[in-house]
């Protein structure tokens, strides 16, 4: 699917075995990697080589491995570039250890409704100091946070754009 949407980009799958690879790709690089240790992906990021313009987060539904994902490959996403995950319904869901509410900073869908506070509350006051009350400090802002410029949300999907 993803070779035929991007017929012209370099496409490089990533999962845990190759068993799990539900496809033969005719042009993709495919790469085995721990999606929930940060330091699997950063290796493949060094291996691969640059920044990229659309990274797809398709992969496990743990909030472990969606989460530490995240943080780790949107640093190396463009100005402008496209970060997406699928398969947020899973955020309610025990077994991937989410739950009912989508709550906690460990959950993937309460992690992502915290990001889209900070941003719209640093967002609130750009250019108008007086917007925030004089005694409410605003937060101190994380790279990761700083550079998101948009987040979108769809059933069971989250687009965010880099600044």
């Amino acid at each position: 699917m993803w070779e035929e949407y991007f017929p012209k980009a370099d496409l490089h799958f990533i999962d845990i075995t190759y068993d799990q690879m539900k496809f033969e790709p005719k042009r993709a690089k495919l790469h085995l990697c721990d999606q929930s240790k940060a330091e699997d992906l950063e290796s493949l990021i060094h291996k691969i080589g640059g920044e990229f313009d659309v990274i797809i987060d398709d992969g496990g539904h743990f909030m472990d491995q969606q989460i530490t994902s995240f943080e780790t490959l949107f640093p190396h996403l463009k100005s402008g570039g496209l970060y997406v995950i699928e398969d947020l319904h899973t955020s309610y869901w025990a077994k991937y250890n989410g739950n009912k509410r989508g709550r906690g900073l460990k959950n993937t869908m309460g992690y992502l409704k915290n990001l889209l506070n900070d941003v719209n509350f640093v967002g609130s006051s750009i250019g108008t100091p007086n917007r925030v009350h004089p005694y409410i400090r605003p937060p101190e802002l994380t790279d990761l946070q700083r550079d998101i410029l948009s987040m979108t949300f769809y059933d069971s999907l989250c687009f965010i754009v880099k600044r």
